[in-house]
């Protein structure tokens, strides 16, 4: 089906990415300060692509079939992958943040993730609680301008450069 602005985070996997090169010619290349590798810890430069062909106005569709393999990016619950799993966290938030998603999107995206960490909490589960929060907070975090990119109307109230650190 067709990808919009919404469902385009859920359906949305750098391996499973097919473009003709018009869509490069017409909305750019990848956003080098997001993603993973040397120097960027953040992500979500997948799903940012979509979402600037969608805006656009070009014809994304996500196929069910045929399905394309990965090992999930984020398995274990060690401060490493707790690490890794927050840098994601953040560039989904910073993502959330360039593309103006609203507030609601922006509230639940948060709040999920910090409902799953109290309910892990209350349950003595404190490995996936840290990884719940991780991401709650990591999203919270980049969508109040660490990781760079555009600022919020928040960030006139909040002294955000103690989270524009690095977040490695």
């Amino acid at each position: 089906g067709p990808c919009t602005r919404y469902n385009a985070w859920f359906r949305t996997v750098s391996t499973g990415l097919f473009f003709r090169r018009t869509l490069f010619e017409r909305i750019g290349a990848f956003d080098e300060t997001l993603g993973v590798g040397p120097g960027v810890s953040l992500a979500s430069h997948d799903t940012d692509l979509v979402l600037r062909a969608v805006h656009a106005g070009l014809r994304v569709e996500y196929l069910t079939d045929p399905a394309v393999g990965h090992p999930q990016v984020v398995a274990g619950t060690d401060a490493a992958s707790v690490r890794k799993l927050r840098a994601y966290a953040v560039g989904a938030g910073r993502l959330m943040r360039d593309h103006g998603m609203p507030l609601w999107w922006v509230g639940a995206a948060v709040a999920l993730p910090a409902a799953r960490a109290l309910v892990s909490g209350a349950a003595q589960d404190r490995d996936a609680s840290r990884v719940h929060w991780a991401e709650a907070s990591g999203r919270f975090a980049g969508w109040l301008g660490e990781g760079g990119g555009q600022p919020t109307w928040l960030s006139r109230f909040v002294d955000s450069s103690s989270a524009r650190r690095d977040p490695r």
